[in-house]
């Protein structure tokens, strides 16, 4: 037969236990001007901060993300008793088992969870995703060497490696929301593992086999 080419497509999956959680806070503030609000949100959130400091968090770890003020307008006649709101959202990176103390420690001093993420450094990523790449293209490998002898050729070397975009996802929990208000410090956090799926499309050449040559 003639030189000609198989490509094949395959998804490479490894998963790993996450080092470090992120837990997003919120706090609010009331008032009766926009600037009354936001110094209630911000008192609030030097409580909240000295909350999670003492409870073991390094107060470098605490990165405020977002402030907000909106005025609170009469809809569907639902009246308020203020006329601004607040809002100041921190993101809090902690080890793993310190978690549940954060989220115990916020929630105590006033503030509600958004959620939690698990997450690893960036070496990690970078190591996981190589795996996965990696175990892709084994997979591509095995599948055209399969297809390969089955019409009696033999499998040359990659010409062309399409990669796509290398994804990741957890398959523990994700979300803590406000019914954390009635979290329990007791139970332990699930963050489960990360998984991170890279997908590949390889085209390899075929090579003439000395049965070829022959005829």
């Amino acid at each position: 037969m003639t030189d000609g080419t198989i490509t094949t497509s395959a998804t490479g999956r490894v998963r790993e236990e996450p080092d470090f959680a992120k837990v997003s806070v919120r706090i609010r503030g009331e008032g009766h001007t926009a600037s009354g609000s936001r110094d209630a949100a911000r008192d609030r959130s030097a409580a909240v901060i000295d909350a999670l400091v003492t409870s073991g968090i390094d107060e470098s770890s605490i990165q405020q993300v977002t402030v907000q003020v909106k005025e609170n307008m009469d809809i569907f006649d639902e009246s308020f008793d203020y006329e601004y709101e607040a809002a100041e959202t921190f993101v809090v990176r902690c080890d793993l088992e310190m978690a549940s103390d954060a989220i115990v420690a916020a929630i105590d001093a006033g503030a509600s969870i958004n959620y939690v993420e698990y997450g690893f450094p960036e070496e990690t990523r970078e190591r996981l995703k190589e795996s996965a790449l990696e175990n892709a293209m084994e997979k591509t490998r095995r599948r055209a060497e399969t297809i390969a002898d089955a019409i009696g050729s033999k499998l040359g070397p990659v010409t062309t490696v399409t990669t796509e975009d290398v994804e990741e996802t957890a398959d523990g929990m994700q979300d803590i929301v406000d019914e954390a208000m009635g979290f329990d410090p007791s139970i332990k956090l699930n963050p489960g593992h990360i998984v991170v799926d890279a997908q590949v499309v390889v085209c390899y050449r075929l090579e003439q086999t000395a049965t070829d040559h022959d005829n």
